[in-house]
């Protein structure tokens, strides 16, 4: 439900997500529901998770939709970012300067499973 009204709250087209310290300010009552409930200490009902699971859910599509947009705004055939490490031992500096596709399987018979 917080996905569908997220657009109205903030742009589509912003990718950061706001600082952390509100996602954990937000998984805060549904750790004490749980703790409460787990202790013996208050029994937790079936509206109280509920509560605390929509305000988590609620301020965690705030997280979740930057990324998405991210994903989908990015240029994937220039723009594409190389992770740190490569299982063929190249430089990913070499892969990402030189243009070259990373090997497929079908090029080098000795290293199919």
């Amino acid at each position: 439900m917080a996905t569908l009204g997220y657009p109205l709250a903030r742009s589509l087209r912003r990718t950061e997500a706001p600082r952390r310290k509100w996602l954990f300010l937000a998984t805060a009552p549904l750790t004490i529901d749980f703790a409460l409930g787990f202790f013996g200490i208050w029994d937790n009902t079936h509206f109280s998770r509920f509560a605390t699971g929509a305000l988590l859910g609620a301020v965690s599509v705030f997280y979740v939709m930057p990324g998405l947009m991210d994903l989908s705004l990015r240029e994937w055939g220039s723009g594409r970012k190389v992770s740190a490490s490569t299982s063929n031992g190249v430089s990913p500096k070499i892969l990402a300067t030189s243009g070259a596709a990373a090997p497929s399987d079908y090029s080098a018979p000795e290293r199919r499973i």
